[in-house]
């Protein structure tokens, strides 16, 4: 029998291939948390903290109700069931190699970007309803995945693949109109495949919309990493695109993007 669960997406667990229904509700709050922490003891009372969005009912009714909540989810997962039972507490117990978080994390710490990206089926518990999960717990993998895509991104740059990730960086900078290195990945991507005029518009744009988004404190800086990452990207692409120069003519190297 093969066993997986996978977080990076919504939650599923599998038995043979085949889909295991978890409940709705607590029952998928309870094993996503578990989930996001394989064969980690966890608390009682973080778990309830957890289930009642930080307000729970009175100790003794929460801790039954969660009680009642594990012998659900143990029933609906059958013989794909992971928790186990710990003194105060709640782990799962399970095969690192069962869980695509792991397989992940295993996978960039190997420096294969591509195949780590490619497990992500985001986003990441979509259908877990819990504020506190996704702001504590989701939102610091999925910085790790947007590191990892950068890097595999970085990868098929350097490989000559820019025309080809276009498309996909355009995605990027809409869902993620924010993270500077993906409009830097873009501009050099754009730049390579011969569009260079479409990467100055691109500059243009993310200069304009960090200006306007950043609190006035932290223009400073964000203006000072953008003008390193732009100084890369233009050396770089200078070196492939002897048209670029001619398309900067007048746009100063040393400009910062946060610049009016």
């Amino acid at each position: 029998m093969a066993v997986e669960y996978r977080v990076l997406g919504p939650l599923e667990v599998l038995i043979d291939g085949a889909v295991v229904p978890v409940p709705a509700g607590r029952c998928r709050v309870l094993l996503a948390t578990l989930l996001l922490r394989p064969n980690q003891f966890v608390s009682v009372d973080e778990l309830v903290d957890r289930l009642w969005e930080g307000e729970p009912p009175s100790s003794d009714r929460a801790h039954k109700t969660l009680q009642m909540v594990v012998v659900r989810l143990r029933q609906a997962l059958g013989e794909a069931s992971c928790v186990q039972t710990a003194r105060g507490g709640y782990r799962t117990e399970l095969d690192p190699s069962t869980i695509d978080l792991t397989r992940f994390r295993a996978l960039v710490a190997a420096g294969d970007f591509a195949a780590a990206v490619g497990l992500w089926r985001g986003p990441m518990l979509s259908d877990v309803q819990s504020d506190s999960l996704h702001q504590r717990d989701v939102a610091p993998v999925t910085e790790e995945w947007l590191r990892a895509m950068e890097r595999r991104i970085g990868a098929d740059l350097e490989a000559g693949r820019a025309a080809d990730l276009v498309a996909e960086l355009r995605g990027l900078v809409v869902s993620h109109p924010l993270r500077e290195a993906f409009w830097a990945q873009l501009m050099l991507a754009l730049a390579q495949s011969g569009q260079q005029a479409q990467a100055l518009a691109a500059y243009q744009e993310v200069r304009s919309l960090l200006a306007e988004s950043r609190p006035m404190r932290l223009i400073s800086n964000t203006a000072a990493r953008c003008r390193r990452r732009r100084c890369r990207c233009l050396g770089r692409v200078r070196k492939s695109s002897p048209s670029w120069r001619r398309c900067t003519t007048g746009f100063a190297p040393n400009t910062t993007c946060c610049e009016q």
